[in-house]
């Protein structure tokens, strides 16, 4: 007879190799307009997992956003044309023949209004559900940067969104930003500004009396800061948020392996440090090649990233890679440390600039 403890243990078991419960992507009342004048109404969310992603025109930053940030999306057509179709004469032959046929394409450009009033512009492609009043099925709705229609079709024959309106309108424009003091000044080679919330990294642009950094247009949130100096990587990796603790023992064993699977450019991945929750982690990690390029000579590439990992299921999957700093060349100097400091963490940004000091420990200088 089997035991009522083995019975226990067994399904324990199962539901430990079952894969982790992950939180639905939050949703925001609003409305779906498309160029036709018809609308979908209802609550929003994007595809779990997937903030939506806007590419900034001209810089080509990217913006993680999640609904409830946002006010409004407003699609603008730059350009649409109904294209001819050709063919060849006959095999062989460079002359080609209008076919009389047509087929349309536009190609579009998206401003994102959000809740404290900033506007961005830029190519913007997701994915959204919207659940109608009375409906548990969500309507699929798809955004776009560009629409290609079937032989045949018009211009008038494709719909498209024009407006995606949230229930939230828009707070009196205003600047977010952070500064970034740094002592010794001189010692300043780098500094980044990391949201906790979206997996993206901002640095920061040098000001011209040096040893500062100045983060502008960031959006609100809570901010871990990174500094970079010749001898020392200074960084707080979310250090001291609810939940969070030093990555060791079995959980660095597991990152420390998950990454070395990653194959890229380098060849090597070397896990330094880290923080974890239950299913989250942030670490530093060093990435090298040693082994010959196309560039020539006996150069090694060295770059330091932090990785961010979620619990997927029975492994640890890489979400993203934030990019600190790299050198290469054929006589490297020693790495810089890793050096985990609290006082970098936990800035809260929502309107206007703040000012962060950062004094570099003598041992370091």
């Amino acid at each position: 007879m089997t035991s009522r403890g083995s019975v226990l243990a067994v399904v324990a078991l199962l539901l430990a190799s079952l894969p982790a419960a992950r939180a639905e992507e939050p949703r925001a009342p609003g409305k779906v307009v498309f160029s036709d004048g018809s609308f979908l109404a209802g609550a929003i969310r994007t595809t779990e997992g997937k903030p939506l992603r806007l590419i900034e025109g001209g810089t080509a930053r990217r913006l993680d956003l999640a609904v409830t940030e946002i006010a409004r999306l407003t699609i603008r057509v730059t350009h649409e044309e109904e294209y001819r179709v050709w063919r060849w004469v006959e095999d062989g032959s460079r002359e080609k023949v209008f076919t009389g046929e047509t087929y349309p394409k536009r190609e579009f450009e998206t401003e994102v209004t959000l809740v404290n009033g900033e506007t961005r512009r830029g190519s913007l492609v997701a994915v959204l559900y919207v659940y109608e009043e009375g409906s548990e099925k969500p309507r699929k709705v798809i955004l776009k940067d560009k629409d290609q229609g079937e032989v045949g079709q018009t211009l008038a024959d494709r719909r498209y969104v024009e407006a995606v309106e949230f229930a939230t309108p828009p707070a009196p424009e205003g600047s977010t930003g952070l500064w970034l003091a740094i002592d010794p000044p001189e010692l300043l080679v780098a500094a980044h500004a990391i949201p906790r919330d979206r997996l993206r990294s901002v640095e920061g642009a040098r000001t011209t009396g040096g040893g500062s950094a100045i983060f502008t247009g960031l959006l609100p949130g809570v901010y871990d800061l990174a500094v970079v100096t010749e001898r020392a990587i200074f960084l707080a990796l979310s250090l001291g948020a609810e939940g969070e603790e030093p990555l060791a023992g079995k959980p660095l064993e597991e990152i420390s392996a998950r990454a070395e699977e990653i194959e890229d450019f380098f060849t090597k991945h070397e896990v330094l440090a880290g923080v974890k929750t239950a299913d989250r982690v942030r670490a530093v990690v060093c990435s090298t090649r040693e082994e010959p390029t196309s560039m020539g000579g006996e150069r090694t590439f060295r770059r330091f990233e932090i990785w961010a990992f979620r619990r997927g299921g029975d492994r640890w999957l890489v979400d993203a890679r934030f990019f600190l700093c790299r050198d290469h060349g054929e006589a490297l100097p020693p790495p810089p440390r890793i050096v985990l400091a609290p006082e970098l963490a936990g800035h809260r940004v929502d309107k206007g600039t703040i000012e962060v000091r950062f004094a570099v420990p003598e041992e370091y200088r």
